[in-house]
């Protein structure tokens, strides 16, 4: 098992085993000279990305964006736009995970992810946005607050709370009166991170409303308010409302 061993020194063995007869030997050499970096795989692993099969592009897309680099990264956001959504999914994570090694260009290359015809693909899109930390991201977040599905929205509005920038606290407001709890919970936990001093009249309706967690998160979200530095007299009153 060559797994067990410093790419270093086995490379050169599982560059040959990229071309075994058995697709269980192939991706598993993909896989190993993926987590040991290795530069020498990425064309190969990049024209894994052309070929038919699903799981062979997964494993490719993977490997890929545990190896970085101006090549693997050119390959992989092509691949965001991939027919397969197994494929689609896993390019999204890739291209997230060289984000998060220091390459904060490839925000601009998650962001359309977050139409994608499926859920799951723009909740993960979300969350390398979220996790990436660019507030690039924040106006395309916000958009999706009218998303139709729940789960999207939460997620939505969730990373904008977590980028830090106030410009979304108008909007995350009118989101207190969104149908579903989960959002409106979600809405009050952003604007309490935020510090948003200009919610604290729409939070302190909710606090006679919804259910336990809602109103939970309402009051912890306006303590958050009260203790931003400079809340002033609107702090004040938040405090009084508790």
């Amino acid at each position: 098992d060559l797994g067990k061993y410093d790419v270093a020194l086995t490379e050169k063995h599982l560059l040959k085993a990229l071309d075994d007869p058995d697709e269980k030997v192939r991706h598993a050499a993909a896989k190993t000279l993926g987590q040991g970096g290795s530069i020498k795989a990425v064309p190969r692993l990049i024209d894994w990305l052309s070929s038919g099969e699903s799981k062979t592009k997964q494993v490719a897309a993977g490997a890929l964006g545990d190896i970085g680099g101006g090549e693997a990264t050119q390959a992989l956001t092509r691949t965001l736009g991939d027919s397969d959504d197994a494929v689609r999914l896993q390019a999204v994570k890739a291209v997230g995970s060289i984000g998060k090694r220091g390459n904060v260009s490839v925000v601009i290359a998650l962001i359309p992810r977050l139409e994608d015809a499926k859920q799951e693909i723009k909740t993960a899109a979300i969350t390398q946005l979220e996790e990436l930390g660019d507030r690039r991201a924040v106006i395309p977040l916000v958009a999706k607050f009218g998303d139709h599905q729940i789960e999207v929205r939460k997620a939505a509005v969730r990373a904008v709370g977590r980028l830090g920038d106030r410009s979304a606290v108008p909007a995350l407001i009118r989101l207190i009166n969104d149908p579903a709890e989960d959002v409106k919970t979600a809405a009050v936990g952003a604007l309490g991170s935020l510090g948003a001093v200009e919610a604290i009249d729409a939070l302190t309706e909710q606090l006679g409303t919804g259910g336990d967690q809602l109103r939970t998160k309402v009051a912890y979200a306006l303590g958050q308010i009260a203790g931003t530095p400079g809340s002033g007299k609107p702090g004040e009153d938040a405090m009084k409302s508790l």
